[in-house]
């Protein structure tokens, strides 16, 4: 299993600084969006992220951290899906960085994020359903806004991305949202607070929940034309979210 980055802590306490100042830049677009996502979540540095919208200061280049619950690496193209269900990020994968091996501490939206914005497993940092996470742990957020960054958030994921559990440390602006509204309804939300703070050093984090099936629905409830694409024809039941 791949060990979680690490951060250096600098001499003047709370001030934690990345280990390392290599960025990857990326780009994908869902339907709005400008970056690139590796199944299911991928820390980058974006150079194009809606041209004019976001600027570059000094060594303070924009952040984008994009998360997408559920999405399988089998499933996209760039990872050897037959199927062009992906075109975006197919296309940016032959531009950026493509890491061919990617993986999480447990598969668990809850934990595995909180891991990966504290950089600790999910022993360490103690995140569960029913503990939130101690605010004398670092995190991402705080990192980069120690930095001079502005930190947005922006979740669909339901109780999982809860302010509840601490996911709101370090961030100047958190907004969660129901995972119903979908990625369309996200994206404006984005837009709209990127206009807000033009010009300005950036850290965004986006987590989609529009791929992770609902359990006593058929998969996916997508919206036209994407639901016809290739489930369209069947009209069965749907119980697999329940294991059965």
């Amino acid at each position: 299993m791949a060990r979680p980055v690490a951060w250096k802590i600098s001499a003047r306490g709370r001030s934690p600084r990345p280990a390392s100042q290599k960025s990857v830049s990326a780009l994908f677009s869902l339907r709005g969006i400008t970056a690139w996502v590796m199944p299911c979540i991928i820390m980058l540095v974006a150079a194009n992220l809606l041209p004019g919208m976001l600027t570059f200061s000094a060594y303070r280049p924009p952040v984008i951290l994009i998360s997408i619950d559920d999405l399988r690496a089998d499933h996209v193209g760039c990872y050897g899906y037959e199927r062009n269900t992906t075109p975006h990020i197919d296309q940016f994968a032959k531009e950026g960085i493509r890491f061919k091996n990617c993986y999480v501490p447990e598969p668990w939206t809850l934990t595995s994020h909180m891991s990966m914005l504290t950089s600790l497993y999910p022993l360490t940092h103690g995140v569960t359903m029913a503990k939130a996470l101690p605010p004398a742990i670092v995190t991402l957020a705080e990192v980069l806004n120690n930095e001079g960054y502005y930190a947005m958030g922006f979740m669909s994921g339901g109780p999982w991305t809860s302010p509840y559990y601490g996911f709101k440390q370090g961030f100047d602006a958190y907004v969660s949202m129901e995972p119903e509204k979908g990625a369309e309804y996200q994206n404006a939300v984005v837009k709209k607070r990127l206009e807000q703070h033009r010009g300005k050093p950036l850290f965004i984090f986006i987590h989609y929940f529009d791929v992770h099936s609902d359990s006593e629905m058929l998969p996916y409830d997508a919206p036209p034309p994407f639901n016809n694409l290739f489930s369209g024809w069947y009209k069965g039941g749907f119980t697999g979210g329940r294991g059965s």
